[in-house]
C-alpha cells in the first residue's frame, strides 16, 4: 500500500515497553499458532513479543455497550467543536444521524475522549462538509470483534437506534480482528456479505419514523505493513494478508454496487454503498492529500511522522490518524450522494 515503502516513512522512537500481561500472552499463543505455518518460529516469536509487550489501552467512558443511546451531538464552527453542548435528548430537525459499528477503532481504543476518538472526528467531519450542520452520532465498537462480530455483538445497538431515529449514513470499520485470526479469504468474504445483508434487511421495511435508506460506508483495512508496533518480516506477512482481505471487501462491495445500479436503472433503489479505501501514508506525509487533514498548514504537515496517525501502542488510530479517517469518510458520503445526483 503506497508508494513509498514503510521503512523510510519518518518514524518516532520506540515508545517505553510495558510489563506484558497473562492475557497478552494466551492469545499471542493462539494466533501464533495460526502463523506458525506460513511463517516458521521467527515469526512465532516476533507475534508473541509484540503481542505481550503492546500497551493494551482503554476506550473512553461509556463506551460500545455502554455509549449513549441519545447519541453525541458535534457541529463544525470553524475551530470550536460543540460537543455535547446542546440537548441530547431531544432530536433536531435538522440533525444528521450517523452510526459507527465495528472493532477497537469505533470503540475509541487509545483516545481518552470520544470526541477524539475515530467516532467523534467522523462527524466533526461530517458537520465542517455538510456545512456546519449539527451531527448526531453512535459509536458501537468492541475491541476484538471480526466481521462476524460486528454482525452479532453491534448490529442489534444499530437496529434499535433506528427504530425510533432517521439514520442517514452508517460506518462500519472491520477486518483487522480478520487478518489478526488468519482468516481465510473466503470465509472474511461470508463475513461481510452476512453483515451487509444484516445491517440492509434493517432499512427493507417501514417502521414508525418511515422507510429510510442510509448510505453505508465500509472503511477499507489498512495494510498492516505500516503500522509502527510491527517488526520486519512480521509486518511484511500481515502486510500480505490485509491486502487479502481488503481485496475481497472490494470485490464483495463491486458485487453490491452492480447489483444496485441495475436496480437503480429500474426505477426500484437509488445506490447507497460505497468504500473508503485507506490511502497511502506516503501520500499524507507529502502533502497529496491535504483533504484529509485541512486544517493543518504545510510546514506544520512536513514535521509529522508515521507515529502521530496512531495512538501509543502504535497500532490503533489516533491523533491525526483519526482525523484524516474522519475526513476520508466525510469525503466518500459526499462523492456518493453528488453521484446518486448526477444519475438521476
Amino acid at each position: 500500500l503506497g508508494h513509498i515503502p514503510p521503512s523510510s516513512l519518518p518514524m518516532a522512537p520506540r515508545r517505553n515497553i510495558r510489563k506484558p500481561s497473562q492475557r497478552s500472552a494466551s492469545v499471542a499463543l493462539q494466533t501464533a499458532g495460526k502463523l506458525a505455518g506460513i511463517g516458521g518460529v521467527a515469526l512465532v516469536g516476533q507475534l508473541v513479543y509484540v503481542a505481550v509487550t503492546t500497551p493494551r489501552l482503554p476506550p473512553p467512558e461509556k463506551s460500545g455497550h455502554a455509549f449513549d443511546l441519545n447519541g453525541i451531538l458535534v457541529q463544525y464552527d470553524n475551530e470550536d467543536i460543540k460537543n455535547g453542548s446542546l440537548d441530547n435528548s431531544e432530536p433536531l430537525t435538522e440533525e444528521f444521524n450517523l452510526v459507527l459499528v465495528g472493532d477497537s477503532p469505533v470503540e475509541g481504543i487509545g483516545c481518552r475522549y470520544h470526541k477524539d476518538s475515530m467516532g467523534g472526528q467522523t462527524a466533526l467531519a461530517f458537520s465542517r462538509t455538510l456545512n456546519s450542520r449539527p451531527v448526531r452520532y453512535w459509536s458501537f465498537g468492541k475491541s476484538g470483534l471480526t466481521a462476524a462480530g460486528i454482525q452479532s455483538n453491534m448490529c442489534p445497538l444499530m437496529k434499535k437506534i433506528s427504530a425510533s431515529r432517521r439514520i442517514d449514513a452508517i460506518v462500519i470499520s472491520c477486518g483487522v480482528n480478520n487478518v489478526l485470526s488468519n482468516h481465510s479469504a473466503g470465509r472474511f468474504r461470508k463475513e461481510v456479505e452476512t453483515l451487509l445483508d444484516s445491517i440492509s434487511a434493517n432499512f427493507d421495511v417501514e417502521n414508525e419514523i418511515g422507510a429510510c435508506k442510509p448510505i453505508i460506508i465500509v472503511m477499507g483495512i489498512l495494510d498492516f505493513s505500516y503500522m509502527p508496533f510491527l517488526p520486519w518480516p512480521l509486518s511484511s506477512v500481515l502486510g500480505w494478508r490485509s491486502r487479502c482481505l481488503q481485496r475481497e471487501m472490494e470485490a464483495v462491495i463491486e458485487e453490491r454496487q452492480k447489483h444496485q445500479a441495475l436496480s437503480v436503472s429500474s426505477g426500484e433503489n437509488d445506490c447507497n454503498l460505497t468504500i473508503a479505501k485507506i490511502p497511502p501514508f506516503g501520500d499524507i506525509l507529502s502533502g497529496l492529500r491535504n483533504d484529509l487533514l485541512p486544517d493543518i498548514k504545510k510546514n506544520d504537515l512536513s514535521k509529522l511522522c508515521l507515529n502521530d496517525f496512531f495512538a501509543n501502542d502504535g497500532f490503533h488510530p489516533a491523533k491525526y490518524g483519526t482525523t484524516a479517517v474522519g475526513h476520508l469518510l466525510a469525503l466518500s458520503y459526499m462523492k456518493l450522494c453528488q453521484g446518486s445526483i448526477m444519475k438521476t
